[in-house]
């Protein structure tokens, strides 16, 4: 009897030993994990969330465990930043409750083609893409059993993701779709063996590069002859003349709830040179207060077409930048309510030193250490700006109805979201994007006589060599 008691006692020794194996995470993880589902600290505990979950394992599982039922059980924003929780360090296991919201209408607010392309307000898309491949056959099972707009936000999933496993999965589904809306839909953009969103028809595209790997090259350098010395003029918050600048030409900035925050990240921008200013790079190197680094840079690239807020820096003005916003003063005080539109506190920091790292002049001159990468990007802006007014005349000219240009502009702007390299290639395609976005904004504000009067004129611009450099 003793023996089998010391047998019993030994063997629950080994069972309570072998528990202790696996960490128990910590408290601090607990803690964010139940902030998450708080809807006033959600936001700030999915970013806490995500750190820790790109760094401990411990965490991670942890994560990984009760994270798909804080998605099926939540709901409005929290339920979308735990949805952003799960793309952003892709768990796996949220995969089958992310894919479940598919199968109705769950995009977070008010959206357009655009949006829709970019996933902007469905998280639950967002997140299958961003989780990648091991997604594929969830969002397959949609694509093959759930309503129009449930496989058509498949197909567009499946696309995105862009592997050989999500291209076979659209390409043996074409037979079996019936909606001529959702078959097209794919049949635009996987067409047989190895095709894939880069492999896209070029229809109606008056003469884009088909993708970064096509036929077509594309060589474009900005010439030595003009580079310039001047640029513009930095005030960072740590400047003496920061506040008083600031107070003068953005009055109640500083009233903001998150401008504690946020005030680390602000530039005031000065154009004090003898040229206006038509695209620039602003560099922001963050050391976090978890110890982390990042590098943020932006490009802003005045485009011929453009419909959004001018951000040319003319001589003598001054512009108020952030990761978030880009502004004149007169455009912020046609914003009646800019602390509304930009709510959030971006993550704290222990340093971070912000600089215009390139800058393109109006004349084509440019300065800064990226001034040949930006001048780059300004000149394929006006190429792509150009070719997409070229191809939208001819087909109007060609007797093509709006609603079917419209379809012609959105394959455009889908093919540009695709691509986020940094070759002249793909810089051309994604300028070729948002010019089609330029293009369908001014239809629909101006109307077709008015819009093509000006597509016609930037169509038949000619393009000097010495500003823009090689043609392709």
């Amino acid at each position: 009897m003793r023996a089998l008691t010391l047998i019993v006692f030994v063997a629950c020794c080994v069972c309570n030993s072998g528990a202790q194996l696996r960490p128990a995470p910590s408290r601090s993880v607990e803690t964010l994990f139940a902030g998450l589902r708080d809807p006033a600290t959600s936001a700030e505990a999915a970013r806490k969330l995500t750190v820790i979950g790109r760094k401990e394992g411990v965490a991670r599982e942890y994560i990984s465990e009760h994270l798909p039922g804080a998605i099926k059980d939540s709901e409005g924003k929290v339920r979308e930043n735990a949805m952003k929780l799960a793309g952003d360090i892709k768990i796996k296991a949220a995969v089958p409750v992310l894919a479940s919201f598919l199968r109705y209408f769950s995009l977070a607010g008010p959206t357009d083609f655009g949006a829709t392309m970019r996933f902007d307000n469905d998280p639950a898309g967002k997140a299958l893409v961003e989780i990648g491949d091991s997604c594929v056959p969830a969002v397959s099972e949609v694509l093959g059993q759930g309503n129009k707009q449930a496989r058509w936000r498949a197909a567009l999933i499946l696309l995105s993701i862009g592997t050989s496993a999500a291209i076979r999965a659209l390409r043996n589904h074409i037979p079996e779709e019936k909606d001529p809306v959702v078959r097209g839909f794919i049949t635009r953009y996987v067409k047989g063996p190895g095709s894939g969103p880069a492999a896209a028809s070029g229809a109606g595209t008056g003469g884009a590069p088909e993708s970064s790997s096509g036929a077509r090259s594309l060589v474009l350098r900005a010439p030595a002859a003009n580079q310039v010395g001047s640029s513009l003029t930095v005030v960072s918050p740590s400047a003496g003349a920061f506040n008083a600048l600031l107070n003068a030409y953005f009055p109640g900035v500083s009233g903001m709830p998150n401008f504690e925050s946020l005030r680390p990240y602000l530039l005031l921008i000065r154009n004090e040179t003898t040229l206006p200013a038509v695209a620039y790079a602003v560099r922001w190197d963050i050391s976090y207060e978890h110890g982390d680094t990042g590098v943020l840079e932006k490009y802003y690239v005045l485009r011929p077409l453009d419909q959004g807020p001018n951000t040319a820096l003319p001589v003598g003005s001054i512009r108020l930048i952030s990761p978030l916003f880009n502004v004149t003063p007169r455009q912020y005080e046609a914003t009646s309510n800019f602390a509304e539109q930009y709510p959030g506190s971006p993550p704290p920091v222990a340093g971070l030193s912000a600089s215009v790292e390139g800058v393109v002049y109006r004349g084509g001159e440019y300065s800064g250490p990226e001034g040949p990468e930006v001048w780059v990007r300004s000149a394929l802006g006006k190429f792509a700006a150009r070719d997409e007014a070229e191809s939208v005349v001819s087909l109007l000219s060609s007797g093509t109805t709006l609603p079917d240009l419209f379809d012609t502009l959105e394959l455009q702007i889908l093919r540009g979201s695709w691509l986020h390299g940094t070759d002249a290639m793909d810089v051309y395609v994604y300028a070729r994007g948002e010019s089609a976005r330029d293009v369908d904004t001014l239809i629909h504000r101006a109307g077709k006589d008015r819009a093509l009067r000006a597509l016609s004129k930037l169509a038949g611009a000619a393009v000097r060599p010495s500003v823009f450099g090689q043609e392709y």
